[in-house]
């Protein structure tokens, strides 16, 4: 995952939620899910089987001879405002074991922090919202109003919940709609926003899509440009690992910026929060 901030950018858990990718992972779930009881004393495990495991050629009766629940790649129905709460960096949230991913973004939270840190007094947009993270963080932080937008109705539900259990449902305004048409319609309306964060799903999953992802990134960074002003910020982000280990994702937002002939500074580069951490293989 690669974040860049340009301008014009403590967990307390109940479950584990473990998303199995490479294969020798889920083989070994067994010894993995004691020694994570033994040291973290949790009580429920969820595992979540990733499209990866396939790809490795690990046979779905191989990764079912657990005693553990093992669940597969989520429909959108399953993303119902899920029973168990968490907590992160004081704001607390709903999550769905099994809905995306973990269901909760913990790689984004250090990037979360720093949009709070900047939200006071201003209009914030959150593009590809999810369940709210950066949302929420904005109007904790002080943000006069924050619009976030989301293409999923069971994720709003989920987002919406978050605001009223924070006490900021007054200051977020939620919306249903494909991002891109959204900022298209935004920028006709003349609309422009202090911060904007564009965290849209992965869109470069594979290398043999990166080109495509390259295009869809630019168009995406285009439409964000144009809704933030001289002096605003605008937080984009990729997690296609393929995207952000070809070092190319920086000069698709340049080349965005051409495109809507806007003069950008990069003031930050982040990737994942530390409690992602880094193996040999992606280095």
């Amino acid at each position: 995952m690669l974040l860049c901030l340009y301008c014009f950018t403590q967990a307390e858990y109940y479950e584990i939620i473990q998303t199995a990718g490479p294969g020798h992972v889920i083989r070994h779930r067994q010894v993995i899910t004691k020694a994570l009881r033994d040291i973290t004393g949790v009580s429920d495990i969820i595992w979540r089987v990733a499209d990866v495991m396939r790809l490795e050629g690990l046979e779905e009766r191989e990764a079912e001879s657990s005693d553990d629940a093992l669940d597969d790649v989520p429909q959108e129905d399953s993303e119902a405002v899920g029973d168990t709460q968490i907590m992160d960096r004081g704001i607390k949230y709903w999550v769905n074991g099994k809905s995306q991913k973990t269901g909760f973004y913990c790689d984004q939270r250090e990037s979360r922090a720093r949009v709070r840190e900047l939200s006071a007094g201003k209009r914030v947009l959150d593009l590809c919202c999810y369940s709210g993270g950066f949302a929420l963080n904005a109007a904790m932080g002080g943000a006069e109003s924050v619009v976030a937008v989301d293409s999923s109705g069971p994720a709003l539900d989920i987002a919406r919940a978050n605001a009223t259990l924070n006490g900021v449902e007054g200051i977020c305004r939620f919306e249903k709609a494909d991002c891109a048409k959204f900022m298209k319609a935004a920028a006709a309306a003349g609309d422009l926003f202090d911060i904007v964060v564009l965290d849209p799903p992965k869109l470069a999953p594979t290398r043999g899509s990166l080109r495509k992802a390259r295009h869809k990134y630019r168009t995406l960074n285009a439409l964000a440009m144009r809704l933030v002003p001289p002096g605003g910020l605008l937080m984009t982000c990729s997690c296609s690992g393929a995207m952000t280990q070809s070092g190319e994702f920086v000069d698709v937002v340049k080349e965005a910026s051409v495109q809507v002939r806007r003069d950008i500074t990069l003031l930050r580069k982040a990737g994942a929060a530390p409690c992602h951490t880094v193996t040999h293989w992606s280095l």
